[in-house]
């Protein structure tokens, strides 16, 4: 979904640092992920949507994975 994204995370695991890049959202390429079954869907699609308004062209993206969970 990015180009040049940097992830910093502190030693003890209390401080994230994430520097997006140029967000092109793949190009409008297809982009497929296979959720993490501990987490639902909608925990992915929350930051999915935030990087999406500001891309540089139409995002696709196909995710599988848990739809009911507890948490999210």
């Amino acid at each position: 979904m990015t180009n040049g994204s940097q992830v910093n995370i502190g030693k003890t695991g209390t401080k994230v640092i994430f520097k997006p890049g140029i967000i092109d959202c793949n190009n409008g390429i297809p982009i497929e992920h296979d959720c993490h079954l501990d987490r639902s869907v909608a925990y992915y699609l929350e930051i999915i949507c935030v990087l999406a308004i500001f891309g540089k062209s139409q995002l696709s993206a196909l995710l599988t994975g848990n739809t009911d969970d507890s948490v999210d």
